[in-house]
């Protein structure tokens, strides 16, 4: 029997990873352009591996990326721009299976890990900037990797376990700069436990043979970046983004405050009925401190109420009467549901803090610890809501813990609670798919100079004698 329900589990999450997939291989081709450099800055740091050039040259990006694009640059029969979105949709799939297997790790029901599944895989955020052919979904793919990797290598000790964790959160590293940080979280949090198993177990050479295992990998993966710095600037560390540039890098308090506002903005309204990014909350309002308190009472409630039946049934009905509520202002009244839904999920994903700690435990402090970090890279670079693409995952792991982790053992309330509490999630989903070809074509409007010279460049490359263009691109 247990056999049975978890391969139903297994089933649902297949169907969500295939829905999600299909759903993002069907945009990719209404995309007309990319806006901006970063993508041919990516194609152009592939053509100097290819040959043989310094890819560290005359760029701020990092050679992890790019070498995955080699065999799609070699061949020269794809259009790599389209490739390079349907690589981020692939990194997006295995993305929201990290977040289960973390949930699992994390001795979560399944309940906990579907859901979570569920409103990270088609979150707006997370959907569309799946789909950019730029590398921060693969960089979250193997963050969330390296997360899994370290919670199950303490669980049951394995040296092939701590190598490939090594070489997934060197590889992080090598693609996107915010690795670094993550490394060097995940680096102390190690040092902390080897030192305070080498105390009480004595065995110091395991230890020190376990995190040299876990850490030398990642280290000669990244070395060439050190290397060329040291060569470069004379500074191992050297980075051109600390230059500032064009960037909206912190440099004062009124600009930190300014970034934190619009921090928020994009964390606050990720499930705003709508495509736009920002929307800077008023956090003392009436239904913001409504929703927080809601949302503690029913933790609260769901603790004392997993052994009594009235209990919990009193969760079903709530549950339940949720549901229909947030129906009928769907069905009735759109625009009060459209304005209300950021303000009840901003309130969730804060009060959700604390309460994920305290149902998870160490293991949630180092998730916490690890998005905190990289929302706080973002709020210092630049506040775009693809900067907070690996943060999306574990606000959605906080948020499906505190909903869902504490339900009645009743196998039918522990089928539609979550449910239940999943529909303000898929009706915001609905509302996004009505305007998403406004998005697109708004999408192709701003990219169309930068779609013409690169479909002009690939035709081009088909013909005898030099090509050039008037733009940088």
């Amino acid at each position: 029997m247990a056999f049975k329900k978890q391969h139903i589990w297994w089933v649902l999450l297949g169907c969500i990873m295939t829905s999600a997939l299909g759903a993002r291989l069907w945009v990719i081709p209404q995309f007309g352009g990319v806006s901006g450099g970063d993508a041919y800055n990516y194609l152009f740091i592939t053509k100097s591996i290819m040959a043989g050039e310094n890819p560290f040259t005359n760029t701020k990006r990092l050679p992890g990326y790019p070498i995955t694009l080699i065999p799609i640059v070699g061949s020269g029969t794809f259009d790599e721009e389209y490739a390079m979105r349907a690589i981020q949709s692939v990194a997006a799939i295995w993305g929201i299976y990290m977040i289960v297997l973390l949930a699992r790790s994390m001795q979560q029901s399944w309940q906990v890990a579907i859901f979570a599944a569920t409103i990270l895989a088609f979150q707006k955020d997370y959907f569309w900037t799946s789909m950019r052919p730029e590398p921060y979904t693969l960089y979250t793919a193997l963050l969330l990797s390296a997360l899994w990797l370290f919670l199950e290598g303490y669980k049951k000790p394995s040296w092939k376990q701590h190598l490939v964790f090594g070489i997934i959160l060197g590889y992080a590293a090598f693609t996107r700069q915010e690795g670094f940080m993550a490394a060097a979280i995940f680096g102390i949090c190690s040092l902390v436990r080897e030192i305070y198993i080498g105390i009480h177990t004595k065995h110091w050479q395991q230890s020190l043979q376990r995190y040299f295992t876990m850490y030398l990998p990642a280290l000669l993966i990244v070395s060439p970046f050190f290397i060329n710095n040291t060569l470069a600037y004379g500074n191992p560390l050297y980075s051109p983004y600390l230059e500032g540039d064009r960037l909206q890098i912190v440099d004062s308090f009124l600009a930190f405050q300014d970034a934190t506002g619009a921090t928020w903005g994009i964390i606050g309204s990720i499930w705003k009925p709508a495509w736009d990014q920002l929307e800077r909350l008023d956090l003392t309002s009436g239904l913001f401190l409504t929703s927080t308190i809601g949302l503690l009472a029913w933790y609260w409630y769901t603790r004392i109420s997993k052994n009594s039946k009235p209990l919990s049934a009193g969760i079903l009905g709530i549950a339940i009467v949720f549901a229909t509520g947030t129906l009928f202002y769907y069905i009735y009244d759109e625009q009060t549901f459209t304005e209300t839904m950021p303000i009840i999920t901003a309130a969730w994903i804060l009060t959700s803090i604390p309460l994920f700690l305290f149902q998870t435990k160490w293991k949630g402090a180092l998730l916490l610890v690890v998005a905190l970090s990289q929302i706080g890279i973002a709020t210092w670079f630049h506040p775009f809501a693809k900067h907070y693409q690996q943060a999306y995952p574990i606000i959605a792991l906080m948020l499906a813990t505190v909903l869902c982790g504490n339900l009645p053992k009743k196998s039918f309330n522990r089928g539609i609670i979550p449910i239940a509490a999943a529909i303000p999630f898929i009706l915001v989903t609905v509302l996004l798919g009505q305007d998403i070809n406004a998005a697109i074509d708004e999408q192709n409007e701003g990219t169309a100079l930068d779609s013409v010279i690169y479909r002009a460049s690939r035709y081009a490359r088909s013909l005898p004698g030099p090509v050039g263009f008037d733009q940088a691109y």
